[in-house]
């Protein structure tokens, strides 16, 4: 290959360098425009282009004569304040293009931008038509490659280039981006596809988000010549409009208390309104605007509602476009009133309490709301609303509306009972308050009316004379408040409530009477004396008895003695009206009654829905006029004392006889009310006047009484008994009240456990199941008494248990009272229970040495006692047979003691003699005693946690093969004697160990010591055994070598330990079982026994070498065999191979 020149001509360099950087920067020019184009077509969001514009967009500015040149619009730099401006001559190359792209590089720069199609320079009006979108392309296209790509590896002039490129396509073609790319197809270098490309994204995303807009300034020359433009950045700018209506109109229009105007709302740049950029205040239109407020989105909040309306708090965001304005229409609640309470009636005289008989209850008001803030002398002749509202018993009166603000007028149209019209108007305004939809500033008024008064007039005489009677003293009580005053004659028997001053002395003469309410002192009885019934003032202009009915009783005093007394009812109704109720002489009208229950008893059952019948019998009424007869069942409890009325009854009725006989039923209940008596108290009325009436609580032909019982159940210690007893004897003392002398009564009793938790289990239930009741009918002689119950059962299982009895009284059928009180103490008896552990002292287990002199300790649990009572714990030890069968008493033992709680433990100790009991069982037998009465026992011969072993032992020794008489010839070889052990009454599953001796009995048949070994060690054995059962065997085994036993006898001696405890020893030098004997030798040597001849060398029977030797031979052989074997495989193998 040849060798390249080093350099390129200067020239071809230039000329190559200029090619490619002009190729480079049109091509750039031409991707950058058709960028741009795409940036133009994303017009503005709709809502800016739709909205009306803000200023003008182009500046028109007359650049003299002088050449631009000079000028300090041709000055590179960036922002307003330096831009460069480019040129807008037509006339050089302005078709072409090329030229002017080509050779701008470097010198002076002139292009053309087309405003129309003429080819002719643009006029300044013409230029101002370019739209804003336009102008801001133009500018973000100048501002991008000036401000980002100046100092990013080209040239101001190729900067320059690049910008007139793209303004002279973009106006060219009418910012059609289609055809300007169509008409040119430079080669784009890559350096201008990497401009483009990172421009695309950052001026689409400007372009969309409007925050800037574009400004021009068009430099016009007076002589027509090179016309120049040049654009910059500006915020872009808009206003925002408030439109404020209200959310419920029909409220609010027309309503003076309403207005749009006032409203301020925040213009905020943050969603947190923290940032304020403006502030609205709304007109009366509910309008206002915030002007020249940078484009972009904005936040509003209300921050003061207008007159009348609720705050609104909502945040609403608004994107305020470039040039135009936008709008926030918004609503705002009007506020209102909840009002609940319309009116509140009140009594003039005491406030909320009703004077005499009158009630707040049911007067009427109209209520008028009126649209607009009004006073009593300005209010419209209609209201927009009107309701009628009704005062409950509290005198409120309740709307339960809600009220726009405005007027509200009050004004009673009806009085409640008792009282007289206010028909004053009262005004309350329902005014704005706060921020919220709903106010409370609705204040109810208070109207109160003047209860209605009269007053009373009467004559008292003599009604056989009709001499009139002075100083007379009467009760008047108010039959609804209960309040009296005491009233006298004046000198000519008469009484006028209106004819005193109420202030005179007021209620002086209610010092006369005592604490019984009958007079006690006549000088203080004043006929001039005032009287004012009521808690108000005493007004004198006014009646002295409020509204109501009143009960006039005469009082005993000196001036009536030897009359009969009258009583009377008057009811005032009428204010002002002074009742004249005539002259009192008149017969008294009596009456009388007589209470039952059934069939004329005088007794009824404790119990839900008893009905009682009282018979009234009247004199002195009208016949054919109609009466009201009403009763009332009083509650006297057995101390005589009144506890009030259980049950009432009315009835109405017209005599055909001036007397007769009236009935009237009480339903009650009486299941709370046992040992009391039941009183009906009768008044039979006139109307509303009471004629007569009786109510003595101390009358027995008026009173019915209620039954009660109450028991005590007693066993045969007071509260406890004995359950183990063969018959258990419960007797239950039942104290009854109220019953009928004469009268056959039932007494029915069933036991019932009580639980742990003190909770019924329900019926007892003897040894047989049954359910544990009794019964005792008995005719009482007096009301109140005794009678028993007797249960008789068998009740072993409930030792350890408390049993309740309860009880039912019956008559004919009928129960009439109860007593099952679970928690009752004295109807209950406890049933005491045992449990023994009887153990061995020496071994802490359930069996002892079978030796003299042994301890037995039983430990006796206990149940259900009295804390704090003493008892006496006697215990027995009973001897149980090895048949099973009791064979009496071996030792006794008492013990005293007091329980801290029901449960607890006691022990006892008794000495026993067991050397003679093996194979027997000792067995504890305990009773506990309160005052000297069993109380509980435990006396089980079976039960083995109150058992206590005794175990025996029996041997029988022989050889090991069984033999009682040995060879002598075996004296001074190893010898083995086995001793069978028998053993009895052991516990099953314990271990045992068995240790014997084996005894060597001389020629006289004495004991001569423990048999000494060849070696001369002593010769013992033992064996450990675990007792499958109570009864079995175990073997000891001795092995030894002794001389000079021929002709001697060896007996074992055994013992039986439980660990280090001995139980038992059998140890009898006599006893035969337990005894081997070695026979003697013979007085001469006996001839030797023939033996067969035997090969030398054969070996004999015996000898243990001949099956040795064999078995090595045999174990040679069959080794060498199995080499071979494996020697020949081997080779097999390597022939193959």
């Amino acid at each position: 290959m040849g060798n390249r020149p080093n350099h390129a001509p200067a020239h071809a360099r230039a000329e190559s360098i200029r090619r490619r950087l002009a190729a480079w920067l049109s091509s750039l020019v031409l991707v950058a425009t058709q960028v741009l184009g795409t940036f133009a077509s994303c017009a503005m969001p709709t809502e800016a282009l739709a909205a009306e514009a803000v200023g003008s967009h182009v500046e028109i500015v007359n650049a003299g004569d002088s050449g631009f040149e000079d000028q300090a619009i041709w000055t590179a730099g960036s922002g307003p304040d330096a831009p460069w401006a480019f040129c807008l001559e037509p006339g050089v190359n302005g078709q072409s293009g090329d030229s002017v792209v080509q050779d701008a590089v470097g010198a002076t720069v002139r292009g053309w931008v087309c405003i129309n199609d003429t080819g002719q320079d643009p006029t300044p009006d013409q230029y101002k038509q370019l739209d804003q979108n336009k102008v801001t392309l133009l500018a973000l296209v100048q501002d991008y490659l000036q401000n980002s790509y100046g100092d990013g590896g080209l040239m101001g002039g190729e900067l320059y280039v690049m910008t007139q490129r793209c303004f002279w396509e973009l106006s060219e073609h009418d910012f059609d981006l289609d055809r300007m790319a169509a008409c040119r197809g430079h080669h784009i270098s890559d350096k201008a596809k990497g401009i483009v490309v990172a421009a695309s994204d950052q001026l689409k995303a400007r372009m969309a988000e409007g925050s800037v807009i574009g400004r021009g300034r068009f430099y016009s020359k007076p002589n027509g010549t090179q016309q120049c433009a040049r654009f910059w950045l500006e915020p872009a700018r808009g206003d925002l409009e408030i439109a404020k209506t209200s959310t419920r109109p029909q409220v609010s229009a027309g309503n003076g208390c309403y207005n749009l105007a006032g409203a301020e709302y925040g213009v905020f740049r943050d969603e947190g309104c923290t940032d304020r950029a403006a502030t609205i205040v709304t007109d009366a239109g509910g309008r206002g605007k915030a002007t020249g407020l940078l484009a972009g989105r904005y936040y509003v909040r209300e921050t003061t509602p207008a007159p009348g309306f609720a705050l609104d708090e909502t945040v609403r965001a608004v994107d305020v476009p470039a040039g135009a304005v936008a709008r926030a229409d918004v609503a705002d609640a009007p506020q209102t009133c909840q009002v609940d309470v319309a009116v509140v009636k009140r009594d003039a005289e005491s406030g909320e309490t009703p004077t005499g008989a009158a009630t707040l209850a049911g007067a009427e008001f109209r209520i008028d709301y009126y649209a607009g803030s009004y006073d009593l002398g300005s209010l419209p002749a209609s209201p927009q609303k009107s309701f009628t509202v009704t005062t409950a018993d509290d005198g409120t009166a309740r709307l339960g509306q809600e009220l726009p603000l405005g007027t509200v007028a009050v004004q009673e149209t009806k009085a409640p009972e008792g009282y007289l019209l206010n028909s004053q108007v009262e005004v309350r305004r329902i005014t704005g308050e706060g921020t919220g939809v709903h106010v409370s500033t609705y204040d109810a008024p208070v109207v109160a009316d003047a209860p209605i008064r009269g007053g009373l007039s009467f004559v008292k005489a003599d009604e056989g004379t009709q001499g009139r009677m002075a100083g007379v003293a009467f009760k008047l009580t108010s039959q609804s408040t209960g309040e009296s005053h005491v009233i006298v004659t004046d000198e000519n028997g008469m009484f006028n409530s209106e004819e005193n001053a109420h202030s005179t002395r007021t209620n002086a003469s209610d010092s006369a009477l005592g604490e019984d309410g009958e007079v006690t002192d006549e000088g203080k009885l004043d006929p001039a004396a005032g009287i004012w019934f009521g808690n108000g003032d005493v007004d004198d202009a006014r009646g002295a008895l409020p509204y109501g009915t009143y009960l006039l009783e005469e009082l005993r005093c000196a001036a009536n003695q030897g009359h009969r007394l009258v009583s009377t009812t008057l009811r005032v109704s009428r204010d002002a009206r002074t009742y004249a109720l005539g002259t009192f002489d008149d017969e008294r009208v009596s009456i009388a009654t007589t209470l039952s229950y059934g069939e004329d008893e005088k007794t009824c059952p404790a119990a839900e829905g008893v009905e009682l019948t009282d018979a009234v019998e009247y004199e002195g009424l009208e016949p054919g006029h109609g009466y009201r007869v009403r009763g009332e069942l009083h509650d006297i409890d057995e101390d005589g004392r009144d506890l009030g009325v259980v049950a009432s009854a009315e009835g109405s009725f017209a005599p055909q006889l001036s007397s007769g006989t009236q009935e009237l039923r009480f339903v009650l209940d009486a299941s709370q009310l046992g040992g009391h008596r039941l009183v009906a108290f009768e008044r039979v009325y006139d109307g509303d006047d009471l004629l007569a009436e009786h109510a003595d609580p101390d009358d027995e032909g008026q009173s019915v009484r209620v039954p009660r019982i109450a028991t005590t159940l007693t066993g045969n210690a007071g509260h406890e008994a004995d359950a183990s007893a063969q018959s258990v004897k419960l007797t239950d003392t039942v104290a009854y009240r109220n019953l009928e002398p004469g009268n056959e009564y039932l007494l029915q009793g069933t036991l019932h456990v009580k639980g742990d938790d003190g909770s019924d289990l329900g019926a007892a239930t003897d040894d047989a199941g049954e359910p544990i009741c009794a019964q005792v009918a008995f005719t009482p002689d007096v009301r109140d008494g005794f009678a028993e119950v007797v249960f008789e059962f068998t009740g072993v299982a409930l030792a350890g248990k408390d049993v309740v009895a309860f009880e039912s009284l019956e008559r004919n059928g009928i129960q009439y009272a109860v007593h099952a009180d679970i928690e009752d103490e004295g109807q209950t008896v406890d049933f005491p229970r045992l449990r023994t552990t009887a153990t061995a002292a020496l071994t802490d287990d359930h069996i002892t040495p079978r030796s003299a002199s042994q301890h037995i300790v039983d430990v006796v649990e206990h149940e259900n006692l009295v804390p704090g009572a003493e008892y006496e714990l006697a215990g027995e030890v009973h001897l149980r047979g090895e048949d099973g069968s009791d064979e009496g008493v071996v030792a006794q033992q008492r013990a005293t003691f007091v329980p801290e709680g029901p449960d607890g433990s006691q022990e006892l100790e008794f000495e026993v003699d067991a050397s003679g009991l093996g194979a027997r069982t000792l067995v504890v037998f305990e009773e506990l005693y309160r005052a000297g009465e069993r109380v509980g026992s435990h006396a089980d011969i079976d039960d083995e946690g109150q058992s206590v072993r005794v175990p025996d032992l029996g041997t029988e020794l022989l050889s090991d093969n069984g033999k009682k008489e040995l060879d002598w010839r075996e004296v001074g070889q190893e010898t083995t004697l086995v001793d069978t052990v028998t053993y009895r009454n052991l516990i099953c599953g314990k271990v045992y160990r068995v240790e014997g001796a084996l005894h060597l009995k001389d020629e006289n048949g004495e004991d001569a010591g423990v048999l000494k070994a060849s070696d001369g060690s002593l010769v013992t054995a033992s064996a450990e055994f675990t007792a499958d059962a109570a009864d079995g065997t175990a073997t000891v085994e001795f092995r030894f070598k002794a001389p000079d036993l021929a002709g001697k006898q060896l007996v074992a001696f055994e013992s039986l330990y439980s660990e280090d405890v001995l139980l038992a020893v059998h140890a009898d030098i006599e006893d035969e079982a337990q005894t081997v004997t070695f026979g003697q030798p013979p007085t001469s040597n006996p001839p030797a026994e023939p033996r067969e001849p035997s090969a030398p060398g054969v070996p004999k029977t015996g000898d243990v070498s001949l099956p040795v030797i064999a078995c090595c031979i045999l174990g040679g052989l069959l080794t060498f065999t199995a080499w071979a074997i494996v020697r020949a495989g081997s080779m097999y193998e390597e022939d193959e191979l």
